[in-house]
């Protein structure tokens, strides 16, 4: 999956306008422009997300949703992001337990067992590791936007 449907599915899973797309970035010292955002996400002509962008916006998302990074810790090494890296920061990012993980993968279409949800976040090169496809990302955004829209309404 590439980096800007990535951030189109999160965007559209958590209902975030442009504004508050610019203010997760500028969470971690990044700015944005609304006009860049709506560059990123449009599907014909879109500007080409990178990894590091995309990283930064993932990061920004789980400091609005579990707060600023200790300033003390060290700086973690660029990783490429790929399906797995970024089920993993979604998962920090909405603070979701095993169990809350299947619910949402249940509720995006997807029946994974505990082992399966378990192999995603495995080390690669782990006998375990299971690769996280375009499709289980795709169902686990479909679920979180479900799960989302049943924490806001009334």
């Amino acid at each position: 999956m590439n980096n800007n449907d990535v951030l189109r599915g999160v965007s559209q899973a958590l209902s975030l306008t442009d504004m508050q797309t610019v203010e997760i970035f500028a969470l971690v010292e990044h700015e944005i422009t609304p006009r860049r955002i709506r560059g990123l996400i449009v599907e014909e002509g879109a500007t080409v997300c990178s990894d590091e962008r995309l990283g930064l916006f993932l990061d920004g998302l789980i400091a609005l949703r579990r707060g600023p990074r200790d300033p003390n810790l060290p700086e973690r090494p660029q990783v490429r992001l790929n399906n797995n890296e970024v089920l993993k920061k979604l998962r920090i990012a909405a603070n979701l337990k095993e169990v809350e993980m299947l619910e949402v993968f249940a509720l995006g279409g997807d029946s994974l067992t505990k082992t399966d949800v378990s192999a995603l976040f495995r080390k690669r090169g782990n006998k375990h590791y299971r690769q996280c496809t375009d499709a289980v990302l795709t169902q686990f955004m479909a679920g979180l936007a479900v799960r989302e829209q049943k924490t806001t309404s009334p």
